[in-house]
């Protein structure tokens, strides 16, 4: 039996390193001729540091993040809320690093192993019928997601300051901005607007020109530092689809989660550890383990969706919405220790 990978992103590599060190024959399939160089920062929560740890790169990952257990939050005048702890229930951090940084210390050991192929992969042509074929291709190979009325700008600065050296999340009316710290003295930054803030032209130019419209200075020298900017749309998968097509699904190719909790690439991270964990077994099992984390993925779906919500909230409601988050700090432990 041999383990095919479709997709050399962070959810793939992942389990091409975990099949490695249980010595289970495996490729991985990337239809680009390259591994991803997106210009963006990466948050990773306590739940998939765990499962990191158990990889040979672990100790370089380490070096290239940033660790913090605190979220500060702020209104549209840039004064702070609360600040939330987002440890879990040992006191251990989240992470921060480039997703390129991620990307290439987890290749090293697959280009080592000589376990990618830069193809499309051909399941006629490479696969026979005893084999287990993994489709962590990402979004586009997801056939359940949908669009959103929300635009997503990314992108990592060379600014920074002692502000920045935290996780932060500013609200504003119809938008929300989170910054992130990176080592070098860089930032990264995440921003999700309504498209309807801009005028029937949406391209680059006009979402940067909305952003300095209504965005205070210190937030607007983060954007005019940065190295490369994207934008695109946001979308999210109605639903968990753990199988199709004689494939098992994991990562957003199974539950495309719209970026407002910061769980994506944590939960293709567990998906492949439950994965490699249970193809000891025969597929029906390895699925059926995968299948008890669906009410958790519909959780964190539901929950990303309603963060959303919160955030953009406008006058009046914004005011009883910071007074709630004052006076009411929201518990996220039970994010960090799921990882099963």
């Amino acid at each position: 039996m041999k383990i095919h990978i479709i997709g050399s992103g962070i959810t793939g590599l992942t389990l091409g390193n975990l099949l490695n060190s249980k010595g289970i024959n495996f490729n991985i399939y990337e239809k680009n001729n390259e591994f991803s160089k997106i210009s963006s920062g990466i948050q990773l929560g306590s739940n998939a540091i765990a499962i990191l740890k158990k990889l040979k790169s672990f100790d370089k990952i380490d070096k290239l993040s940033i660790k913090t257990k605190k979220l500060n939050v702020f209104n549209n005048k840039l004064r702070k809320i609360n600040q939330l702890d987002i440890s879990n229930a040992d006191n251990q951090p989240s992470f921060f690093i480039r997703r390129s940084d991620l990307i290439k210390t987890l290749s090293a050991e697959i280009i080592r192993s000589k376990k990618i192929r830069f193809v499309e992969f051909e399941r006629q042509k490479y696969a026979d019928k005893h084999d287990i074929v993994v489709n962590c291709g990402g979004i586009q190979h997801n056939k359940n997601s949908i669009p959103t009325k929300f635009l997503g700008v990314w992108g990592i600065s060379n600014h920074t300051n002692k502000f920045f050296k935290e996780l932060n999340l500013f609200m504003f009316s119809g938008m929300h901005f989170v910054s992130y710290p990176l080592t070098n003295n860089q930032t990264s930054f995440t921003i999700v607007l309504r498209k309807d803030l801009l005028s029937n032209h949406i391209d680059q130019v006009a979402i940067i020109k909305k952003l300095n419209e209504k965005f205070p200075e210190d937030l607007l020298r983060l954007i005019n530092n940065a190295e490369h900017i994207i934008t695109k749309e946001i979308s999210y998968s109605s639903k968990t689809q753990w199988t199709s097509e004689a494939c098992i699904n994991i990562g957003d190719a199974a539950h495309h989660i719209a970026p407002h909790f910061a769980q994506g690439a944590a939960q293709g991270i567990i998906d492949a550890y439950v994965l490699s964990s249970s193809l000891d077994n025969d597929i029906s099992t390895a699925v059926k383990s995968l299948e008890m984390r669906t009410k958790f993925i519909d959780k964190l779906r539901y929950h990303s969706n309603l963060n959303r919500q919160i955030y953009h909230l406008g006058f009046p409601l914004n005011l009883y919405r910071d007074i709630f988050i004052k006076l009411f700090t929201p518990d996220y432990n039970w994010i960090f220790k799921k990882r099963l």
